[in-house]
């Protein structure tokens, strides 16, 4: 009865023993290569040039039987010159890899790095943004000499700043503060540079003219310039001459002349009277005023007789 009884224990621990063997102590980890990273956290992230991001990039790197451990991931800058610590990782026991920190580059603009664990990688993006405006500045237009009643020829342009780099998307209003003249617009948003600009016309008398250009919380900014009497110097074709045509058909090119001041800046509201003086053609307008370019035609120029026509 006893060496029947050991009989038949000695199985029974046999397979105690086996089992145990076998499901004590931790899982055995994949392994191979790399088959695939993804991004776990940290992509997609926004905030001011110069700066650290607050959330730590995180990638899992998988193999054919899923996360590998212990694995080494390299993250490296692509794009935005940012800085980073502890770009050489190893995956922890879930296959995931934690970079130190991302700091952000110098200037605004899109930032990304890349994840690579073997052959496989992963980019990871961020966008650098500028400060809060703290400049107001300006850019151009300022000082100029200008014909009464005309627009000056360097438009106004100012500029919002975070003290370094341009803010975009701030409303910036412009105010006649001198000289009776005009800003078309008179609001206007800053573009991707800071900057926002506006035409500006001069009062009908000669002497000062002035502008203010404001945004909210920034001290306002104040842009000049001197009209004179408008004084036209120069008047010349600068196309249509010497055109040709069948009898009583359009010539082959449209008068158009051109009207400057003495400034050599156009002048915008000249009327200019255009009159067939010989060949019999006609003109559809006799009386233009010129463009914002000086310039002024009579539409068309439809010739007369055979022979020379002139206008």
């Amino acid at each position: 009865p006893m060496t029947s009884r050991r009989g038949r224990l000695l199985p029974a621990l046999l397979a105690v023993a086996l089992f145990a063997a076998c499901s004590g102590g931790d899982p055995i980890a994949p392994s191979g290569e790399p088959q695939a990273v993804a991004i776990v956290q940290g992509s997609g992230q926004a905030a001011r040039y110069g700066t650290l991001l607050p959330v730590t990039p995180r990638v899992i790197v998988s193999g054919e039987g899923g996360p590998l451990v212990d694995y080494p991931v390299a993250f490296t800058v692509v794009s935005g010159g940012g800085t980073l610590t502890g770009a050489s990782a190893r995956t922890n026991t879930e296959g995931v890899a934690t970079l130190g920190s991302w700091t952000l580059g110098p200037t605004p603009g899109d930032n990304s790095i890349r994840a690579t664990a073997g052959t496989k990688g992963v980019t990871l993006t961020a966008t650098a943004l500028t400060g809060p405006p703290s400049a107001f500045v300006i850019v151009a237009g300022n000082g100029q000499t200008v014909s009464t009643s005309q627009r000056a020829p360097v438009a106004p342009v100012v500029q919002v700043t975070d003290g370094n780099f341009g803010v975009s998307g701030i409303t910036v209003t412009f105010t006649v503060t001198g000289g009776d003249g005009t800003v078309t617009p008179s609001t206007g948003v800053t573009d991707a540079d800071g900057r926002a600009s506006t035409v500006w016309r001069m009062g009908p008398d000669a002497g000062a003219n002035a502008i203010t250009a404001a945004a909210t919380g920034l001290p306002a900014v104040t842009l000049g310039a001197t009209a004179v009497p408008l004084v036209i110097s120069a008047f010349t074709a600068v196309d249509g001459d010497n055109a040709v045509a069948f009898v009583n058909n359009f010539a082959d090119r449209l008068p158009r002349v051109e009207v400057r001041d003495q400034l050599n800046a156009p002048v915008e509201g000249a009327t200019v009277t255009f009159a067939v003086q010989g060949g019999g053609g006609s003109v559809p307008f006799s009386s233009v005023a010129t463009d914002l370019d000086g310039r002024a035609t009579p539409g068309a120029w439809r010739f007369g007789a055979a022979g020379p026509q002139s206008l």
